[in-house]
């Protein structure tokens, strides 16, 4: 990444403004997390899509938030933190912080595989029927 801004650019990194921006993105990241949650559990989206019968493949759309979360909060972690010496690398602080991260993406994982053992295993009858065509 430096290399790119100092080539673009002519700008060397800025750790500082990449902790501000950083904190900003995650913050908003969490915001609209909560409320996404929020509103699909007073749909009882969670409950009829992810646990219950319905389901298709605009389902699997879950998946992409829990890992962006987890990305970035890689990022913040060790660009925002790390490299403007706030946390130190591998210390017991660094990897609290990123159990909230873990989790996110362990329960993504889970959302993933019971999505695809029940749109994609269970019920691919449907994927066997060959095609018919007309002339």
């Amino acid at each position: 990444m430096s290399h790119g801004l100092h080539h673009g650019f002519d700008d060397s990194m800025n750790y500082r403004g990449l902790f501000v921006s950083s904190m900003v993105v995650l913050s908003a990241q969490i915001m609209f997390g909560l409320l996404g949650v929020a509103v699909m559990r007073h749909l009882d989206y969670l409950q009829h899509y992810i646990h219950g019968e319905r389901g298709n493949a605009g389902s699997f759309a879950l998946i992409c938030p829990g890992v962006a979360f987890f990305v970035f909060g890689m990022f913040f972690i060790n660009v925002g933190l790390t490299h403007n010496e706030i946390i130190s690398y591998r210390s017991w602080v660094y990897f609290m912080l990123m159990t909230p991260f873990v989790y996110i993406q362990l329960k993504t994982v889970q959302v993933f595989w019971k999505l695809k053992n029940k749109l994609l295993i269970h019920n691919s009858s449907h994927f066997d029927q060959t095609a018919t065509t007309h002339n």
